[in-house]
């Protein structure tokens, strides 16, 4: 559950950044669109939803095509779209414990709207304009320097996004957890998906993202969304990798586990993946760059593999040669929020100006220093990619590698273990483990993956 008092505190602290904003910037109001469903390419059916994230920082719940005006002073007024319809359903007036911060103001038609939004002189406009309709009062689209500021202030999170950080982390963690039991029984990964989807009481729809459900060799693919449909599961499962997310109020719970099959080399690889990823997690501290901690879980998971015999380099020639980008291609991890991953992630003032990612890893998404009340993912990954692998051993660093080991893990896919943390004045919030922690325990649970 939300506390109410959050929610009014995260909106009196929004309200208040949008006037410092909005003053630095030129502009004496903001409107922000919801956006709406468009339709498939000759076709009368619609994409799935996704509201602005703009408009659900300030309303947690979903509406299409409604509206978000905001003149400082004065409460933020919710135009919301209330068509007479009787294909669809049309949302009621909310009645929960944000809709009395809010001046809600219901329409029906264009043509009472152009009322709702006259006089746009000065106003700043959030959204797409061709989505909006052609003779609405709008105000200037998207001005980059405001945009800027708000990205830059989203990526510090209030006491109510936090508590739905926490939220969705407890809800994926239902998911992730009944995953883990179903894959003890014969299954498929959209079996596994169906499983993970009842746990946690969130269709395909309201995910945050596509689940990536990896058997085996599958688990090698960083964005594996194929989810066979086979009906029964392979001869041996030697790797489960889940990647899967969970919603609250827009909020996403961004989360991987990897299992191992048996006991053997890739569980033991596992195992010391796990407690390098925990390592990174303890070593965050206020001040100290994203970026830095890259370079850790890099050092990290060199050493693992020249330690089980993937490597026959040292650590720093791996680095060096950049043979460690074939087997961990991406990122640490990213900013956390209203989008899995989340703006900002590159900025370095709140003015707009960037800290590009290194050169050896352009894939990484936060390059941000470490600052209290940010939210991100930890999320090392260590994988066996048969077209990178073949790239490494057709090149001149084909000798580091000892290939005969590299054989015996190319079927178990790969490892990514993912956290989602909260940095304190103190220390860090670890969202993920604490869900896990905390999840109700019983006897067909006790094998569940911390």
């Amino acid at each position: 559950m939300i506390p109410n008092d959050s929610y009014t505190q995260h909106l009196e602290l929004v309200c208040t950044q949008l006037d410092q904003a909005l003053a630095e910037t030129g502009f004496d109001s903001l409107l922000i669109y919801s956006g709406h469903a468009p339709l498939r390419y000759r076709d009368d059916l619609h994409f799935p939803f996704r509201c602005n994230p703009q408009f659900r920082w300030l309303v947690p719940d979903a509406y299409a095509r409604s509206w978000l005006l905001y003149t400082p002073g004065t409460r933020p007024q919710l135009l919301l779209y209330q068509p007479d319809d009787y294909w669809h359903s049309v949302p009621a007036l909310p009645e929960t414990f944000w809709s009395e911060q809010l001046d809600i103001r219901p329409y029906s038609a264009e043509s009472e709207l152009k009322g709702l939004l006259a006089g746009a002189a000065q106003r700043a406009f959030l959204g797409n304009r061709s989505d909006c309709g052609t003779d609405l009062e709008l105000g200037q689209e998207n001005p980059a320097a405001l945009n800027a500021r708000l990205d830059w202030q989203r990526s510090f999170k209030t006491r109510y996004e936090q508590d739905c950080l926490r939220e969705a982390n407890r809800i994926a963690v239902r998911g992730h957890r009944a995953v883990a039991r179903a894959v003890q029984s014969p299954c498929s990964e959209n079996s596994l998906h169906l499983s993970y989807m009842k746990a946690c009481g969130q269709g395909e729809n309201r995910l945050p993202y596509d689940s990536i459900i990896a058997l085996n060799e599958h688990a090698a693919v960083l964005h594996w969304t194929a989810l066979s449909a086979k009906t029964q599961q392979p001869k041996q499962i030697l790797s489960l990798l889940i990647d899967a997310g969970a919603d609250c109020f827009g909020y996403a719970a961004d989360i991987t586990r990897t299992y191992a099959g048996e006991v053997g080399l890739f569980s033991d690889l596992l195992e010391s993946m796990d407690n390098m990823q925990q390592e990174i997690v303890s070593s965050i501290t206020v001040g100290r760059s994203y970026v830095d901690l890259h370079r850790t879980a890099q050092r990290g998971i060199a050493k693992i593999l020249q330690d089980f015999g993937v490597l026959r380099v040292n650590v720093d020639q791996a680095l060096d040669e950049g043979v460690l980008n074939t087997f961990f291609p991406h990122g640490l991890g990213h900013l956390l929020g209203l989008q899995v991953h989340d703006v900002a992630g590159h900025q370095s003032d709140r003015g707009g100006a960037t800290r590009p990612p290194p050169e050896d890893c352009p894939a990484l998404r936060n390059t941000r220093n470490i600052e209290e009340d940010q939210t991100f993912t930890i999320e090392p990954g260590l994988y066996f990619i048969e077209s990178l692998l073949r790239a490494l051993y057709d090149s001149d660093n084909r000798k580091s590698v000892n290939w005969a080991t590299v054989e015996k893990l190319i079927p178990c896919g790969g490892v990514r273990i993912e956290d989602n943390i909260v940095v304190l004045a103190d220390g860090v919030e670890n969202l993920t483990r604490n869900a896990f922690a905390t999840a109700t325990t019983s006897a067909q649970d006790q094998g569940d993956y911390k």
